[in-house]
Order: C-alpha cells, then structure tokens, then sequence
C-alpha cells in the first residue's frame, strides 16, 4: 500500500514539472510581444529603411533650396 502512494506522489511531481515548462512558455510569449518579429505583418506599424512615396510629402524642389554650404 505504502508503494502506491509513493508513485502517486511521483506522478504529481511529473505533472508539477510539466507546469513549470508552461510558464516558460508563457514568458515567451510576453518576449515575442515587447520584441515583434520583423517579417510578421503588423497594421500600421512603420518599416525602418523603406521607401517614402513622394505623394505623401509634396513639397517643390524650387520653394525650399538646400545649399551645398
């Protein structure tokens, strides 16, 4: 009877470990949120070294004269 009980305390130590590995996960999770993937899509998020379109900006050369100084 005593070896029984001793087993099934053993198997409740399994399950505790099993848990612990779940929490790690959830502390993935919360890494991956503050530090996104840079290839998934994101709405409305801007994308470092990409192009501009001029539409956006329409502002003539001729009004504001860049000097060489």
């Amino acid at each position: 009877m005593l070896q029984t009980r001793r087993r099934g305390d053993g198997e409740m130590g399994r399950w505790g470990d099993k848990g612990d590995k779940g929490d790690k996960g959830d502390k993935g999770d919360l890494y991956t949120h503050q530090f996104p993937i840079p290839n998934s899509p994101i709405p409305n998020s801007p994308i470092p070294n990409s192009p501009i379109p001029n539409s956006q900006f329409p502002i003539p050369n001729s009004q504001f004269p860049i000097p060489n100084s």
